[in-house]
């Protein structure tokens, strides 16, 4: 849910808790911060390992790759090759 507040957020130029209907000071506070965090680390692990992929990569490769992280951070597993893989967020 922090994944979808932050794009929305980040579509319609507002906050992640008016998104989420969080109009209390501090409690909108932390979930503005603990979404913007949260953002911030899927993002540059996504950053990370796509430039590790060779130069030449395709973007479908690219596109898989970051949508592959981002199904770990989130906790769903993907299905490659008719067996699942379980990606696992870096700690």
């Amino acid at each position: 849910m922090l994944w979808e507040a932050w794009n929305l957020s980040q579509t319609y130029n507002t906050r992640p808790s008016v998104i989420l209907g969080i109009s209390e000071g501090f409690p909108a506070f932390c979930i503005d911060r603990a979404t913007a965090y949260f953002a911030s680390v899927v993002t540059e692990h996504m950053d990370e390992v796509e430039g590790a992929l060779p130069k030449g990569a395709s973007k479908q490769l690219r596109d898989s790759t970051r949508q592959g992280i981002l199904n770990g951070y989130l906790g769903i597993e993907e299905e490659v090759q008719g067996k699942y893989r379980e990606l696992k967020p870096r700690g």
